[in-house]
């Protein structure tokens, strides 16, 4: 039941920044579209587990790994599984996660990068 509140709670507040779409970085990845898919293979390989579902994509890191690198990492890292799975119009949002709790470290929603 959490599950599902935490869900409804997330297409939520996708709905209501529907408008702040950051058009200038959906642009930006639209045409490296296709390089960023062909990058996600080399992360899984390194260890980071993602996970999709409509509208979402979670991408589970080592937290220590994930807290050591620099901020400009963290928003390439970020806008990287953004820019592969997101559709045209750029309203989606991907939650990096920590896989030893699960919990939020980042976030990009709609081309919109925030440190949690």
């Amino acid at each position: 039941m959490v599950v599902v509140a935490i869900l409804g709670a997330i297409v939520i507040f996708i709905a209501l920044t529907k408008d702040s779409t950051n058009q200038s970085v959906v642009a930006d990845l639209l045409v490296k579209q296709g390089q960023c898919r062909d990058q996600i293979p080399q992360a899984e390989a390194v260890g980071v587990r993602i996970e999709r579902r409509e509208g979402i994509t979670d991408a589970y890191y080592d937290e220590p790994a994930w807290r050591a690198l620099d901020h400009e990492s963290k928003v390439r890292n970020a806008l990287l599984y953004y820019c592969a799975d997101m559709p045209t119009n750029g309203v989606y949002a991907v939650f990096i996660k920590s896989k030893q709790t699960e919990s939020n470290l980042a976030h990009v929603v709609n081309g919109n990068y925030f440190d949690d």
